[in-house]
C-alpha cells in the first residue's frame, strides 16, 4: 500500500511540457430550472507523462476541485414533507492517474476526499448568489446532508473503437466506492471527429488547426449506496432520507470546438430520477467547458 501510494504522489508531483487548465460548470437554470443536481463547479488541471523507460506507458495525470450543489423541486418550502430531494453539498478533491495500455485501451485509477454538510459551503454560495445575482429569496436547506468527511475509490476503463474515419464508439466501464456513493456503471456513445471523451484530449491538443467534435451517448448506473439521499452506510446520522433508484441512466449530446490551445465544450445531459420520491421524471442539465493546453 505504501509502495502504491508513494508512486501515485511521485507521478502526480513531477513536471511535463503538456498540460492543461479548465473551467467546467453544470448548471439547469440553462432550462429555467433549479432542482435535484442543481450545479457543479469543476477546476481541472491536467498533465501528460510520455511514455519512458522508468514511467513506462503513456499517462494523464489529473486534479480536480469540485463543489456540487443538490435541492428539492419545492425549494423554497421549509416542510420536509413537501421535498423530494434533499438539500445537499459536496465539496472535494480529486487525483486520478489514468494509463494509455493499447492505442485506444485505458485504464484510470485515482481517489476523491471531501465534505458534506455545512462543510462543503454549499449553502452559503447558492444562497448568496441567489441573493446577489438573482435577487431571489434564499432557501431554508431544511435538514439538510450530515456534515461529514468522505473518500471515494475510482476505477475506470475506457475502449475506443473505431467505425470509420471519423466515427468511433467510446465505452466506459467505471466504479467508485467510498462512503460518499458506491455505483458500477457502463457509458457508451458515439464521437464524430476530434475526441470529446475525457483526457483523449492529448493526442490531438500540439496541432494548431481548428477541430470539431459531437457526440451521442448513453449513460447507466447502478447505486449501492447513495449519500446524497440516504445519509450514511454506516449509522442513522441524516434527518432526513428517500429510497433511492438503483438503475439510473443519463442521455447526452453535445459538441466541442477546439481552436489553437482553447476548446469549448457543450453538453446537454437528461437524467432519470435518483430516487422514488421526485415529482419529475426526468432532470436537464447543461455542461459547458473551457479548457486551455500549455504545449
Amino acid at each position: 500500500m505504501k509502495i502504491f501510494f508513494f508512486k501515485f504522489f511521485f507521478i502526480s508531483i513531477n513536471l511535463f511540457s503538456q498540460r492543461s487548465i479548465e473551467l467546467r460548470v453544470d448548471n439547469d437554470l440553462y432550462f429555467s430550472n433549479d432542482e435535484y443536481y442543481s450545479s457543479g463547479v469543476f477546476i481541472k488541471y491536467e498533465k501528460k507523462i510520455d511514455s519512458d523507460e522508468e514511467i513506462g506507458k503513456p499517462k494523464v495525470v489529473s486534479w480536480v476541485l469540485a463543489q456540487k450543489i443538490y435541492n428539492p423541486l419545492k425549494r423554497f418550502s421549509d416542510d420536509v414533507f413537501d421535498f423530494d430531494y434533499p438539500y445537499g453539498g459536496w465539496l472535494y478533491l480529486e487525483n486520478t492517474i489514468q494509463t494509455q495500455i493499447k492505442k485506444n485501451f485505458f485504464f484510470k485509477k485515482g481517489v476523491q476526499f471531501g465534505l458534506t454538510g455545512d462543510a462543503s459551503l454549499a449553502r452559503w454560495i447558492q444562497n448568496n448568489y441567489h441573493d446577489i445575482f438573482l435577487g431571489i429569496s434564499k432557501m431554508p436547506w431544511t435538514d439538510q446532508v450530515p456534515q461529514s468527511f468522505h473518500l471515494n475509490i475510482i476505477l475506470n476503463l475506457n475502449l475506443i473503437t473505431n467505425i470509420s474515419e471519423k466515427t468511433n464508439l467510446v465505452t466506459n466501464l467505471n466504479s467508485f466506492l467510498g462512503t460518499q456513493k458506491i455505483t458500477s456503471g457502463i457509458k457508451l456513445g458515439l464521437n464524430y471527429g476530434n475526441f470529446i471523451v475525457e483526457n483523449s484530449d492529448f493526442f490531438n491538443s500540439l496541432s494548431k488547426k481548428k477541430l470539431m467534435a459531437f457526440y451521442f451517448g448513453f449513460d447507466l448506473d447502478n447505486f449501492f449506496h447513495d449519500y446524497m439521499n440516504q445519509g450514511s452506510l454506516f449509522k442513522n446520522n441524516a434527518p432526513f432520507t428517500i429510497k433511492i433508484k438503483t438503475l439510473r441512466y443519463n442521455l447526452k449530446s453535445g459538441f466541442s470546438l477546439k481552436i489553437r490551445n482553447w476548446k469549448i465544450t457543450c453538453i446537454y445531459n437528461q437524467f432519470s430520477r435518483d430516487n422514488i420520491k421526485q415529482f419529475k421524471k426526468y432532470h436537464k442539465v447543461l455542461n459547458l467547458s473551457l479548457k486551455h493546453f500549455f504545449n
